[in-house]
């Protein structure tokens, strides 16, 4: 396995820094980077939910004083709620795409070599928020690095064939060895590079 690069939370934070701040600059005690990598760290802490998370901080605010930065401690989950309920999820998905890329253009070795594979699942426990089919997602997973490359959700009334060109055109896959179940041998699928 390759090892996560130690750039990468930097670049995060980069990528992190053109989502546009919809608060007024006069309230803000916190930067948007700072709440979306906090956010962050919890989740890959095993915490589920934004109330634990805001606590997790403040018990492990020593811990990523160098990775965030809190002036006035961490954020409250009133707080953190309201930047996630306001902020424009589209570009948030944009940013983490570019972000995805560039650890992959830093760490990739052979890549010619690199197997993408691209698969639907549907969301464990979605169909308690949506109803009876849940939240569908089509994925791209570079299996080298660990990593979604991209990731589409499905329309509620469609499936994987609609949606695997849209991840398709996210991604840059030149030079990508790509793996795909029956389904998605479609047509316009196909590309030449």
């Amino acid at each position: 396995m390759v090892k996560f690069p130690l750039g990468g939370i930097m670049l995060l934070r980069e990528s992190l820094e053109e989502i546009d701040d919809f608060r007024v600059k006069r309230c803000r005690k916190f930067e948007l980077a700072d709440i979306f990598l906090l956010v962050l760290f919890g989740l890959l802490s095993g915490i589920k939910d934004i109330e634990h998370i805001a606590e997790w901080a403040e018990e492990a605010e020593e811990s990523i004083k160098g990775l965030v930065k809190f002036e006035f401690g961490p954020p409250s989950a009133d707080t953190i709620l309201r930047v996630f309920r306001n902020v424009n999820a589209d570009k948030i998905e944009k940013v983490f795409i570019k972000w995805a890329h560039g650890i992959y253009e830093k760490v990739k070795i052979e890549p010619d070599r690199t197997i993408v594979a691209i698969d639907g699942k549907t969301m464990c426990g979605s169909n308690k928020v949506t109803g009876a089919k849940g939240i569908h997602i089509v994925s791209a997973w570079a299996d080298e690095l660990s990593l979604i490359l991209g990731q589409v959700k499905t329309d509620e009334k469609s499936n994987e064939i609609t949606a695997i060109p849209e991840l398709l055109e996210l991604i840059d896959i030149r030079g990508m060895i790509i793996t795909i179940d029956a389904m998605g041998c479609q047509k316009k699928n196909l590309r030449e590079n």
